[in-house]
């Protein structure tokens, strides 16, 4: 996701400080923790969005370098030959599919928003 105008590692940090807040047996009279909880379920499903879109990146990368390197080798036995031939074919029939669901991740509205309001981290208090 690194084409998208997001900070993981803050994103992360602030999940963990919201995580750490809530986990506080006191949390729920705080003034923002309807905020807090609501953020931070926000960033849990951002940053399963940002991990899938990274390993569905990896998946499409070592497809695409299958499909590249799988031309025939003549020191190669048939049968080598045959299984490196049903990879390849595999890997590029899986490429369309990884290409739509990156692209589909990248447009989804719920990242570009959530990764444009910074959360309540904070000990002030916003309603």
């Amino acid at each position: 996701m690194n084409d998208l105008p997001i900070d993981e590692k803050t994103l992360r940090e602030e999940l963990t400080k919201l995580r750490e807040f809530l986990a506080q047996p006191n949390s729920y009279a705080d003034d923002d923790f309807a905020n807090k909880s609501r953020r931070a379920a926000e960033l849990e499903n951002l940053l399963a969005k940002i991990d899938e879109l990274a390993k569905l990146s990896r998946n499409l990368a070592d497809d695409e370098a299958i499909v590249k390197n799988s031309a025939k080798d003549p020191e190669n036995s048939n049968d080598e030959n045959n299984e490196n031939d049903e990879l390849a074919e595999l890997a590029k029939s899986e490429i369309p599919e990884l290409t739509a669901k990156i692209a589909k991740l990248r447009e989804t509205k719920s990242v570009k928003f959530t990764a444009c309001h910074p959360g309540l981290v904070s000990g002030s208090s916003k309603k």
